[in-house]
C-alpha cells in the first residue's frame, strides 16, 4: 500500500512540474515581424507542436486589417489598398505625409463595455482630413471582451492637420487612459 501511495505521489510531482514548465515555455515565445517586435494581449501558445499566435497582432503589422464577423463566424483579412497607409496605437507621435485622394487606415484597440471609448480631442480639418469610415469590432463573442475601432480617413486637399484622439469615459473630469496623435499633411 505505501508503494502505491510513493507511486501516486510521485507522478502528481513530475505532472505538476511538467504543467509548470508547459507554461513558462508558452510565456517566453517572442514574436517579430520584420525585425521589430510585437507585443499581444494574449500569449503565443505551443500546442501538439505547434506555435498558435494571435493572428489579429500580426495581421496589422504587415499592413493589413483583420474583422470578426460574429454572426457567420469568420475572420475576414484585408490588405489596405497599394496606396493606403495603415496605422496602429505605437504611430502616435509621428508626422504623416499623404497625397490627395491618399487613404489611411488608423486601428486602436478599444473596449467600449467598460465604458471607454475613443474621441477627438479636436476634428481634423475636413477640408484637408475627412473621416469617410469608423466601425468597432469585437476580438470575441464574449461579453466584454475587447476589440478594435478601425477608421478610414482620405486626403481631401493640400495643407496640414492634426488628428488627436483620447481613449476615457466621457463622464469622468480624470486624465485619458490613452491618447492618439499624428500630424498629417496632405500635399
Amino acid at each position: 500500500m505505501y508503494k502505491k501511495l510513493m507511486i501516486i505521489v510521485i507522478c502528481a510531482i513530475v505532472l505538476s512540474v511538467s504543467v509548470v514548465l508547459g507554461t513558462f515555455a508558452a510565456s517566453t515565445i517572442k514574436i517579430f515581424i520584420n525585425d521589430k517586435e510585437i507585443t499581444t494581449d494574449v500569449q503565443p501558445q505551443i500546442i501538439q507542436g505547434r506555435v498558435m499566435v494571435p493572428l489579429k497582432w500580426v495581421v496589422q503589422a504587415l499592413g493589413a486589417n483583420v474583422k470578426w464577423d460574429n454572426e457567420t463566424r469568420t475572420v475576414i483579412i484585408q490588405m489596405a489598398d497599394q496606396g493606403s497607409i495603415l496605422l496602429s496605437e505605437s504611430d502616435s507621435g509621428k508626422k504623416i505625409s499623404l497625397a490627395k485622394g491618399q487613404v489611411l487606415h488608423l486601428s486602436l484597440p478599444g473596449n467600449p463595455s467598460t465604458g471607454y471609448s475613443w474621441s477627438y480631442v479636436k476634428e481634423p480639418d475636413q477640408l484637408v482630413l475627412k473621416e469617410i469610415n469608423h466601425e468597432y469590432f469585437s476580438d470575441s463573442t464574449l461579453v466584454g471582451a475587447g476589440g478594435t475601432d478601425n477608421w478610414e480617413f482620405k486626403a481631401m486637399d493640400s495643407g496640414s492637420t492634426t488628428l488627436s484622439l483620447i481613449y476615457s469615459r466621457p463622464w469622468e473630469s480624470v486624465q485619458p487612459e490613452k491618447t492618439f496623435q499624428i500630424e498629417v499633411t496632405v500635399q
